[in-house]
C-alpha cells in the first residue's frame, strides 16, 4: 500500500484489471459460493472476509489459462472446498478467528493455493 499510494495511472489501471479479472475469477469458479463457508446443505449466505482473501488471492497469481483451466473443474472445486472446511480445523480458524494475523493469512492462502493447484 505504501509503494502504491502515489501510483501512476497506468499503474492504477494495471491494478484495476488484475483485480476485476482476478474477482470474475473467482465469480466463474466458486460461483454464488464465492468468499463462504459451507454449512450442512450449501453454503453460509455471509461471505467471510477470511475466504475473500484467500480466494482472491490464490486466483491473483494465476494466468488466465489457469484461471480458464479451474473454471472447466468448478464443480470438483466447490466439493474440494467444502472437503477443506471439514478436513483442515486449522484452515477453519484461519477464515473465522483472529483472521488479521499474519500467520493466519499465511496458511490460509497457501492452503487455497494447494487446493487450486491439485486441479491445475
Amino acid at each position: 500500500m505504501k509503494e502504491n499510494r502515489t501510483a501512476s495511472g497506468q499503474t492504477l489501471a494495471t491494478l484495476r484489471r488484475l483485480f476485476n479479472r482476478t474477482l470474475n475469477g473467482c465469480e466463474n469458479v466458486w460461483g454464488e459460493a464465492a468468499f463462504k463457508r459451507p454449512v450442512e446443505n450449501g453454503w453460509r449466505d455471509q461471505m467471510l472476509a477470511g475466504m475473500y482473501d484467500a480466494q482472491m488471492l490464490s486466483i491473483s497469481f494465476l494466468s488466465r489459462t489457469q484461471v480458464g483451466t479451474l473454471v472447466s473443474r468448478a464443480t470438483q472445486i466447490l466439493e474440494a472446498t467444502q472437503n477443506l472446511f471439514l478436513e483442515d480445523t486449522e484452515f477453519e480458524e484461519a477464515v473465522r478467528r483472529a483472521t488479521n494475523t499474519p500467520s493466519r493469512i499465511r496458511y490460509r492462502v497457501r492452503r487455497m493455493i494447494e487446493l487450486l493447484n491439485g486441479f491445475l
